[in-house]
């Protein structure tokens, strides 16, 4: 045992010394390293290491660095004890009593695999807390010279408070660092597509960038659930995805919040909601052979910002295409010379003497719903059909008018039943 004068004088330097570790300027393992060099070098100890309570696994879980192992040694990953395994952690932890013992192989407190693995022979444990919460332990292990006193215990036990409150101000310190350059990244994401947008790029084109940003699949959905854009190769979606992308998109437009869904071969998909001026104008979908992280969710809700300004934009240039096409369709059926027809033609993308064959699709059921109501369902209806078209059969045009949906179509030597089996084929997908 020490005589007084000297445990109060060891008590003064550790308290002196722990205090005048700096959080503010190191990173969180930096601190934690700090740390277990002044607890070691007081207690005389070999090494030391911080395991702190993990609530979403309910488990001790030891932190880097640790009991002067390199950072990459798995053995730091091993050591992860569940409240309900017991041993010595745990009691402490629960407890808040602390514990040493010299002889760690034969003491049967202990988990004796963590006690291999680790080759101990000696330690101390404190309970580390803040404000009366407990938020792990502290191990001293193997002094150097001789065994572990009460003494030992008593000093390890008297600085716990301070190393329970610096550990906590640099595990938020952390977080804040993180959070920080999250936000950093996001705003770049964001300025990227924006920058994209206003230089004229289109939904394609931003779908790509934002896979190249997080390094997935993304498909981009309409309102209804068809695909636009993907740029994997899967066009289809899975059948659990594709429900999942109804739910989002059918529900009230002021709940967009991602949703996520397990895939049944293997791997993970998000739905985030498409929403302009209070209408639901698609979705994004990502799909992941593995988990996908937090921050990538952010990502892809900020790029949803970006979307919806892309298909509004690119919906109302198509709207007016559309509306060009409907009139020049008109003039076309009762154009009276071959120079009008020609220039009619041309309007609609077919050249003059170019061989062609119409089509028409009849909507029936219109007549019973409102003109508002009629004249969205037609605009959907031709970006779907045209969609398909672009995909399908270049060159062809689609142009809605009232009821009909009328196809120019491109004609080839096939005939004229080969054509409508093909577009059935076309229509069918």
């Amino acid at each position: 045992m020490e005589n007084p004068e000297d445990r109060s004088a060891r008590t003064l330097r550790a308290v002196s010394d722990i205090g005048q570790t700096m959080v503010s300027d190191a990173d969180y393992e930096q601190v934690l390293a700090a740390l277990i060099e002044k607890v070691c070098g007081l207690l005389d100890a070999e090494s030391g290491g911080f395991m702190l309570y993990e609530p979403a696994a309910g488990e001790l879980q030891l932190q880097r660095p640790a009991f002067g192992l390199d950072d990459d040694d798995d053995r730091i990953d091993i050591y992860r004890v569940p409240l309900s395994a017991g041993g010595n952690a745990v009691t402490v932890f629960l407890t808040g009593q602390p514990y040493f013992t010299n002889d760690a192989p034969s003491d049967p407190r202990c988990i004796q695999r963590y006690i291999e693995l680790f080759d101990v022979e000696r330690f101390v444990t404190v309970r580390l807390q803040v404000q009366d919460r407990p938020i792990g332990v502290f191990h001293a292990m193997n002094r150097r010279d001789g065994d572990f006193t009460v003494d030992d215990q008593d000093l390890l036990q008297l600085v716990a408070p301070q190393l329970a409150v610096m550990i906590q101000a640099a595990a938020m310190l952390r977080s804040l660092r993180k959070h920080e350059r999250e936000l950093e990244r996001l705003i770049q994401m964001h300025n990227s597509l924006i920058e994209m947008t206003i230089r004229g790029h289109d939904l394609t084109d931003l779908a790509k960038r934002l896979a190249e940003l997080i390094q997935l699949d993304v498909v981009v959905c309409e309102a209804g659930g068809q695909p636009m854009v993907a740029t994997g190769a899967r066009r289809r979606l899975p059948a659990e995805v594709a429900a999942l992308l109804r739910r989002a998109t059918e529900g009230p437009v002021t709940q967009h919040q991602t949703q996520r869904v397990g895939l049944d071969q293997g791997g993970d998909a998000v739905v985030t909601r498409i929403t302009a001026g209070g209408e639901s104008v698609g979705a994004i979908v990502v799909l992941c052979d593995g988990d996908i992280a937090p921050e990538t969710i952010r990502t892809i809700e900020q790029a949803t910002l970006v979307m919806a300004i892309t298909i509004v934009k690119q919906r109302e240039v198509a709207e007016v295409e559309r509306r060009l096409r409907a009139d020049a369709l008109e003039h076309l059926l009762v154009a009276s010379t071959t120079i009008e027809e020609a220039g009619l033609l041309r309007r609609l993308g077919i050249e003059a003497g170019a061989p062609f064959r119409m089509a028409e699709i009849v909507v029936t059921g219109a007549a019973s719903q409102r003109q508002t109501a009629i004249d969205t369902d037609f605009q959907r209806l031709h970006r779907l059909v045209s969609g398909l078209l672009r995909r399908e059969w270049p060159g062809a045009v689609a142009v809605t008018r009232s009821s009909t949906v009328t196809l120019v179509l491109p004609a080839s030597p096939a005939t004229a039943g080969d054509a409508r089996r093909r577009l059935e084929r076309v229509l069918e997908d």
